[in-house]
């Protein structure tokens, strides 16, 4: 049987299943990949960078992202920062995402750029320290973060993704007021990769993360499980193996890989958007870790036109350990239009 083609494999399904094991970090991986274009010169091909970080007690999410189509030269990026709930993303305290840019922006670097907006990234230590700022004076928002790792990328095995966990330390201002921010999150890189815009019959795919500091964090990828009956139970069938497409944990400062993942979201009907969530997680030893999660901060972000995708942030009880981290939860025409 022919092997498919990631353009096949990116048409089928959001995030294609990936083997359990690691892949293999380069400080090149944070870079531009000019040699990827000449192997996949389809207008599709990507290269990410993605940054958040929260104020827990304020229930406030930043979300960053950089989203460039090196064959096409254009640039779709920006930032928004809000406080609690928020159903429309544009009654976030701050909300500025541009599309359409031109990729000159990256002459110095993917990691050494300022956009008209205002939001810049450095990169001051490779694969270990970020700088993210970002100043709207006239509506009084601005924030200056400095992101450090406290662990190693952890690469998936295709070799272009990986996570990180980040200490965040630094300070926002929404609307002129301002907050303190010392909290662990995740930034997300990605590269050589196809997004691909179709739309998809599918229950919606997330991308779960969690940090409680440097001895412990996670991220997960998948699906429901049917079995715990979600909201969507009975109207849609998964694709087998989407429970779970790739995770991995840090636990007492050691990564692993997991090998099972179940989950169930409990979603308000009146906005779509996730309101709990809770996760079964087996790792390659064998111990099994169960997490509650309430979500502080949501709004839902529509990256490209054929999607929904609210961004939250929820806090987890681990044991009676809280700690925070996301849910991108990415929702197709089918599924919304089936609740709504």
């Amino acid at each position: 049987m022919a092997k498919a083609s990631d353009l096949e494999l990116g048409s089928a399904y959001f995030v294609q299943y990936h083997k359990p094991e690691f892949g293999t970090y380069s400080p090149r991986d944070e870079e531009l990949h000019p040699e990827i274009q000449a192997e996949k010169p389809h207008y599709a091909l990507t290269e990410t960078q993605y940054y958040g970080f929260y104020v827990p007690e304020a229930q406030l999410h930043c979300f960053t992202w950089v989203w460039y189509h090196p064959n096409l030269r254009t640039l779709t990026s920006g930032t928004m920062a809000w406080r609690g709930i928020k159903p429309i993303n544009l009654s976030c305290e701050l909300f500025d995402f541009r599309g359409y840019m031109s990729g000159d922006v990256f002459k110095d670097g993917f990691f050494n750029f300022t956009l008209d907006s205002g939001l810049s990234i450095e990169m001051p230590e490779i694969g270990r320290t970020f700088r993210l700022r970002y100043s709207d004076p006239d509506r009084g928002n601005s924030f200056d973060i400095l992101q450090e790792a406290v662990t190693e990328p952890l690469v998936w095995p295709s070799n272009n993704h990986f996570e990180q966990t980040m200490h965040c330390t630094g300070e926002v201002t929404l609307r002129g007021e301002s907050f303190a921010v010392d909290c662990f999150s995740l930034r997300d890189r990605s590269f050589g990769e196809y997004r691909m815009e179709d739309p998809m019959g599918i229950p919606p795919n997330s991308w779960t993360t969690g940090a409680f500091g440097p001895d412990l964090s996670f991220c997960v990828v998948g699906m429901e499980d049917e079995a715990l009956d979600p909201i969507w139970k009975g109207r849609f069938e998964i694709p087998p193996g989407s429970t779970l497409r790739f995770g991995w944990m840090v636990v007492d400062g050691a990564k692993c890989i997991v090998t099972d993942l179940r989950s169930k979201i409990d979603y308000d009907p009146a906005d779509l958007m996730p309101r709990a969530m809770y996760l079964k997680i087996t790792d390659e030893h064998g111990r099994v870790h169960e997490l509650h999660g309430k979500v502080l901060a949501a709004t839902p972000l529509t990256a490209w036109l054929n999607i929904r995708c609210p961004v939250c942030m929820i806090e987890w009880n681990y044991n009676g350990r809280i700690g925070h981290g996301e849910i991108q939860n990415v929702q197709f025409n089918d599924f919304v239009r089936a609740f709504t």
